[in-house]
């Protein structure tokens, strides 16, 4: 089997560009079904603002509830504003409130 191997690579018919185009996109296709078949597996779901609906009813006890604030000093700057069509136009907030993040 090596021997033939080595034949194919020496003979002068044996085309390595065409041989690894052709290796590369069967590997595409078998990556793409197996892509294809994982996600099609996974669930859609939507994203809550509260965690009630995660938690099963009288699975958690709380006993003490208060926020630990790790660091005290906060300052606040003005943004500085520019004067270009992006900024004029209005902003459309996303789930949590916020504007989407920029690409």
């Amino acid at each position: 089997m090596q021997m033939t191997v080595m034949m194919m690579l020496v003979s002068p018919s044996f085309n390595f560009g065409k041989t690894l185009l052709i290796a590369l996109v069967i590997g595409l296709i078998v990556a793409a079904i197996a892509v294809g078949s994982m996600a099609s597996k996974l669930k859609t779901v939507s994203q809550r603002r509260e965690a009630n609906d995660y938690v099963t009813k009288g699975s958690l006890k709380m006993q003490v509830s208060r926020d630990n604030f790790l660091y005290k000093k906060t300052e606040r700057r003005p943004r500085a504003q520019q004067n270009t069509p992006q900024n004029d136009a209005p902003r459309q907030n996303g789930p949590n409130g916020r504007p989407p993040a920029q690409r």
